[in-house]
């Protein structure tokens, strides 16, 4: 991948450098940005220099050094009244929570205990982000705990550039995120529009249960 335009938007102004983020986050290739030390650095900067988009913070979760980490500390500390959001469509959510997620990600116990009580507070918006940034989450047990949005039957806002609706069932969402983070194999085709039943969420929580330790 070639890092180098990426780097120079993220250097750009406030709103070239949050899209630049959240261009990279929807990439398959996000990942390989820990590989990328050049890019690395420059998501850094860029948070550093007041881009707290959700994508921006969890692509720090893919970076192992000690700046990354203390830059993630920063934001996981500050109050609830600092907001922002993945999607343009996505409701907002306290800043912490992506710090929280990537610092999960690099093996943060107390980041991890602090997403457990945000999944037991059950905040509809912070359950939809959990459930979309389910790539980025690599604890088993925060992954269990996340299965029970399987049986949350609230809507939550969808992309509305694809076919209605622009908004679904929260289980219904969750249940082909796990499909796709788990790799599962399901007797019943996926319908990105549609919902599914109690039997076929049941077999998608029979397989979670199964493919991830206790």
């Amino acid at each position: 991948m070639n890092a180098q335009p990426l780097i120079e938007d993220l250097q750009g102004d406030p709103e070239i450098a949050m899209q630049a983020a959240l261009n990279l986050w929807n990439s398959a290739a996000a990942p390989v940005c820990a590989a990328q030390p050049d890019l690395c650095s420059a998501i850094r900067a860029s948070v550093a220099h007041g881009n707290r988009s959700a994508a921006a913070l969890l692509l720090l979760g893919y970076d192992t050094s000690t700046a990354a980490t203390a830059a993630l500390e920063q934001a996981a500390t500050t109050d609830d009244t600092e907001m922002t959001r993945l999607q343009p469509w996505s409701e907002q959510v306290p800043v912490r929570l992506p710090a929280d997620v990537a610092l999960s990600r690099l093996g943060d116990p107390a980041a991890r205990a602090r997403i457990f009580g945000t999944i037991e507070a059950g905040d509809l918006a912070s359950l939809a982000f959990l459930v979309a940034v389910l790539r980025d989450i690599d604890s088993p047990e925060v992954l269990q705990a996340l299965s029970r949005t399987l049986n949350d039957d609230r809507e939550i806002p969808v992309d509305p550039t694809g076919a209605p609706p622009a908004v679904r069932l929260l289980q219904d969402v969750a249940t082909e995120a796990f499909i796709t983070r788990l790799g599962l194999s399901v007797s019943f085709q996926q319908d990105a529009n549609g919902h599914y039943s109690a039997a076929q969420r049941q077999e998608v929580l029979a397989q979670i249960k199964g493919s991830i330790p206790q």
